[in-house]
C-alpha cells in the first residue's frame, strides 16, 4: 500500500504548501536527509553537473520538521556554508510538522483495513 504522496518532498508539503513557501520563488526542495548525505547522494556531480542542476534556481529550502538546520547551524555552520557552496544557490530551512506524513498513513492503513 502506498501513502498519496508523489515523494517524500510531497508527503512533509502538499503542492499547495509548497507555493504558498515558495512565494513566486523557483525552489529546490530538499528533505533532511538530503543535506546528510549530499556528499554521497552528488558523488558523481562534478562543478558543471551541480552548476546545470541547481543554478535555475533561487534557493533550496529544506523542509525540516527535525531541527536538522538549527542543530547543524549551531554545531556545524561549516557544513550549511559548503553545502550552499556546493549549489551555488542560497539554502535555508522551512519547519514543518510531522502532521502530513502522519495524516498520509493513517489514510493509507484506512484503505489498507478497507481491503
Amino acid at each position: 500500500m502506498r501513502i498519496n504522496a508523489a515523494n517524500c518532498i510531497d508527503a512533509l508539503a502538499s503542492k499547495e504548501e509548497r507555493d504558498s513557501i515558495a512565494a513566486g520563488s523557483d525552489i529546490y526542495w530538499l528533505t533532511p536527509g538530503w543535506f546528510l548525505n549530499w556528499r554521497f547522494i552528488f558523488k558523481d556531480y562534478d562543478r558543471g553537473k551541480a552548476n546545470e542542476t541547481f543554478r535555475g534556481h533561487d534557493k533550496a529550502v529544506m523542509l525540516d520538521a527535525l531541527g536538522v538546520f538549527e542543530h547543524a547551524a549551531t554545531e556545524e555552520p561549516e557544513k550549511i556554508l559548503e553545502f550552499s557552496d556546493f549549489m551555488g544557490i542560497p539554502f535555508e530551512p522551512y519547519p514543518v510538522t510531522l502532521e502530513r506524513v502522519k495524516g498520509l498513513l493513517e489514510e493509507a492503513a484506512g484503505r489498507l483495513r478497507q481491503r
